[in-house]
């Protein structure tokens, strides 16, 4: 059974320790799993995996020369038998399929998988979790630490230089209407508010 052994940095925030490393998809893709709900009603909690959404995911990184900075995030599980040996600042465990639980960016990784190349990304590590530490992880991770609105992204999208032509003019027909029009004042251009029609809303 083979054992990796990576550089890594060790960090505390509450008294919870983690650590930092780049790891390679070669190695995640031996050592990852998925806890989902509808494969293990008992004690699996995430959603299950969405195919269509990793394939776009390979897509960017194939053949848009995308980058993914964002860590992915996981539980080491006994089988692997994970250590930090502070002396080297270097993480050990051994390969299994079952070693290390995605708590956060499982489509992100799976997406990276299917690429068929093989990536250094960043990785955040807990070890030691109990089960219910693992799904409170995830709920605060889901909860407390939000994405950026659809709504934001696309009124600056113009300034990325990735804006079709149909949201071109779909930007400039909403910033028209919101100005000079009967619909002047009930357009949100950059985030959700009761009563207001965003961006997300009036392109669909």
């Amino acid at each position: 059974m083979s054992v990796y052994t990576f550089d890594a940095l060790v960090c505390s925030q509450n008294k919870q320790e983690f650590y930092i490393a780049v790891l390679p998809t070669e190695t995640l893709e031996k050592v990852c799993y998925v806890s989902s709900r509808d494969q293990d009603p008992k004690e699996g909690f995430q959603r299950s995996l969405n195919e269509s959404r990793a394939k776009d995911i390979a897509n960017y990184m194939n053949n848009k020369d995308g980058i993914i900075p964002s860590a992915i995030i996981l539980s080491a599980q006994d089988t692997v038998q994970f250590s930090f040996n502070k002396t080297k600042n270097t993480i050990s465990f051994k390969e299994n399929n079952h070693g290390f639980m995605v708590l956060d960016g499982q489509h992100r990784l799976y997406g990276l998988f299917k690429s068929g190349k093989n990536y250094n990304i960043p990785v955040v590590i807990f070890n030691n979790l109990t089960t219910s530490e693992e799904v409170n992880l995830f709920i605060d991770i889901n909860t407390t630490q939000k994405g950026v609105p659809t709504t934001l992204l696309l009124d600056i999208k113009n300034l990325s230089g990735r804006e079709t032509k149909k949201e071109e003019k779909q930007r400039k027909l909403f910033d028209l209407l919101n100005e000079d029009s009967v619909m002047a004042g009930l357009l949100s251009p950059s985030k959700s508010k009761v009563g207001k029609i965003t961006r997300v809303v009036f392109n669909q």
